[in-house]
């Protein structure tokens, strides 16, 4: 089972500063038009790769948005406990049998854990508002530079460039916007009852007395496992 919480995004996904400037050998021969819509793109990129990167460390807090808010204390333990599942790593190596496995953890451990589907949902709720703002604003804009660019470079072919450097710019443009651009759609977040279903999951493989833990959060919480 892979760790719980384990990043679909890289964390501090990044653009690469050379991403934002004209191969040496391409400066004296690409028309200006065509540099300056290759530097427009390439700053909006720039910036909503910056905002990927907020909207993804919000979204690896999903599972702490289980617990309202309102009891400072309780929200302490809730998040401890998801720090200890969210930390647990399964170290054995079937290649070294001499080294043991990761112990695993205990129900005081999970102790804290509070599940609601109040709180996740409203808090779900905020943060697919500005994943929309975000993907219909900054990276709907993006979009439409890295088109008017592309249609430049494929202009150029004719008359302005010659045919070979027009694709390798191209190419090394591409080459660098698709290495984040999935990543976009890995900002969903998942159902309440999909994310409860990896939790408890992770419990069940994880957790010591994983059963005796999962009947008192059902108890709880009235939680349907």
């Amino acid at each position: 089972m892979r760790p719980i919480n384990e990043p679909s995004i890289p964390h501090n996904t990044s653009l690469p500063t050379k991403a934002l400037d004209l191969p040496r050998h391409l400066k004296g021969v690409t028309p200006r038009h065509i540099e300056l819509a290759f530097t427009k793109c390439g700053v909006a990129a720039a910036r909503i790769v910056i905002s990927l990167n907020a909207l993804n460390k919000r979204r690896q807090s999903r599972f702490e948005a289980l617990c309202p808010t309102d009891d400072a204390i309780r929200l302490t333990r809730h998040c401890n406990a998801v720090n200890r599942l969210t930390a647990w790593r399964e170290d054995y190596d079937i290649r070294s049998p001499t080294f043991a496995p990761t112990p695993k953890l205990t129900r005081i451990d999970l102790a804290g854990l509070y599940v609601s589907r109040t709180a996740y949902e409203e808090w779900a709720e905020a943060y697919r508002s500005d994943l929309v703002l975000y993907i219909d604003g900054q990276f709907a804009e993006y979009r439409r530079l890295k088109e008017e660019f592309l249609l430049e470079v494929q202009a150029a072919r004719t008359f302005d460039m010659d045919e070979e450097d027009s694709r390798i710019l191209e190419w090394l443009f591409l080459s660098e916007m698709e290495r984040w651009e999935p990543c976009v759609k890995k900002l969903q977040l998942p159902s309440y009852d999909e994310l409860l279903d990896e939790v408890f999951r992770a419990i069940r493989g994880w957790v010591d007395g994983a059963e005796e833990l999962l009947a008192e959060v059902q108890d709880t919480h009235g939680v349907n496992l």
